[in-house]
């Protein structure tokens, strides 16, 4: 409720000054001007008069609404990110609880809050990127979508299940996580199988085209976010050649449908390496920074999100269902895929000039709304991750290293001068 905002709404449509206003009621001008500036609200009594000279409703003059409009939750919401940006953490966690106070009734409202975990890390200042802070906006979430899923409609109760269970496995409750997923229902027949037979059927050639690339998405999606796990296991159980096959498909699937993961190359790398093939690790090293930078800067259809502390989908849409992240493994934040922590060593001429890197700071980015400033952002950590974990650093010094590392400096430059850096 922002009563000083609508009084001096209703007192400049009346064509009134603040002077006119207190005399009307029966106060001082200060006390008028400290209503409309925040600073202390009328009096309870006051309330009716108030209404009565502007010729609205009490409800009016308060903002009150019976049920805040799924629209209305939508725009509040969006506001949310640029408090983190502008004013800081605390204060971005302040305007979270402060709109749910104000509309404790309002289900969607507390799901939207609690979805912005899946993203909320690219809005804090630099100071405010700590493991510390996201836990707290972890278990905030959790506290909404548990109040959702104990006796809130039921209509939100999948969405919430779906983020509920992303933010139990961030936080290590795996069993809690489980639970969730195998109560989210699966349907036994998906409408988008059959739309564009019907389509085609009706000679609805523009339906058609569109349903299907809707489906080709949707599973071709699904497909990669398996490639993913089943390179990380099949890497872990030394299965070599099942990550030969599955990378060698995984690259091939992302250039069909337009996806920039990067999950391909970087395990041809991981095997290039691994049988101590330098030139080929060095040619898969300089696709992958391709392949990222084309994602990154938004050339392809979709891209992938670097994704440590939010669940985002390949393509990089942070959906209300949390689906898992694009890599699947932090290649670049913190431990190195396959091979452990990376062991500390002397900067790079690339880094010299380079802030201390956090390994505890992963960087997640916010799908297909991701603006300049966020690529800046993931690009950077990219070009200090490389020159710092395995197996990137073993190229440091080698031509294809130096290449890819240029590329991706000048991507940043071209960013931060406001055009695509691809």
């Amino acid at each position: 409720m922002n009563i000083g905002t609508t009084i001096v709404n209703l007192r400049r449509e009346k064509g009134v000054t603040q002077e006119q206003l207190a005399r009307a009621v029966g106060v001082s001008k200060p006390a008028v001007s400290k209503w409309e500036t925040g600073q202390s609200c009328p009096d309870i009594q006051l309330l009716a008069p108030i209404a009565r000279y502007f010729g609205v409703t009490i409800d009016a003059l308060l903002s009150f609404t019976r049920a805040l409009p799924r629209e209305e939750a939508d725009r509040l919401v969006k506001e949310i990110p640029g408090i983190f940006e502008r004013d800081g953490f605390q204060a971005g966690m302040e305007r979270c609880a402060a709109l749910v106070r104000e509309y404790p009734d309002s289900q969607y409202l507390k799901l939207k809050v609690a979805g912005l975990y899946t993203t909320c890390v690219l809005h804090f200042r630099e100071e405010d990127r700590t493991e510390e802070n996201l836990a707290r906006f972890r278990e905030y979430a959790l506290e909404l979508l548990e109040e959702i899923l104990s006796g809130g409609e039921s209509r939100y109760w999948v969405q919430a299940k779906g983020i509920a269970a992303c933010c139990y496995m961030q936080s290590g409750d795996y069993d809690r996580a489980e639970a969730y997923l195998r109560e989210l229902p699966v349907p036994e027949i998906d409408p988008d199988s059959l739309l564009p037979a019907l389509c085609l059927y009706r000679g609805d050639w523009e339906q058609a085209a569109a349903v299907s690339r809707r489906v080709i998405r949707r599973y071709g999606n699904m497909a990669l976010q398996g490639m993913v796990t089943l390179l990380r296991s099949a890497w872990e159980l030394e299965d070599w050649d099942t990550v030969r096959c599955a990378s060698e498909a995984s690259k091939t699937l992302e250039e069909m449908l337009g996806f920039r993961t990067g999950t391909g190359w970087h395990y041809k790398l991981l095997l290039a390496m691994r049988e101590k093939d330098k030139q080929a690790a060095g040619a898969c090293f300089e696709r992958y920074v391709e392949t990222l930078v084309a994602g990154i800067c938004g050339e392809a259809e979709g891209y992938g999100r670097v994704d440590g502390h939010g669940p985002a989908d390949v393509h990089g849409e942070a959906d209300d269902h949390g689906q898992a992240d694009g890599h699947g493994h932090a290649d670049v934040h913190g431990e190195a895929d396959g091979h452990g922590p990376a062991d500390v060593h002397e900067q790079t001429d690339v880094q010299k000039d380079d802030p201390p890197y956090d390994r505890s700071i992963r960087l997640a980015g916010p799908g297909n709304t991701i603006d300049r400033k966020d690529r800046i952002l993931i690009l950077e950590q990219y070009r200090l991750s490389f020159g710092t974990e395995e197996p990137y650093r073993t190229l440091v010094g080698t031509g294809a290293y130096e290449r890819g590392m240029e590329k991706l400096r000048n991507t940043i430059l071209r960013q931060k001068e406001g055009g695509n850096g691809a």
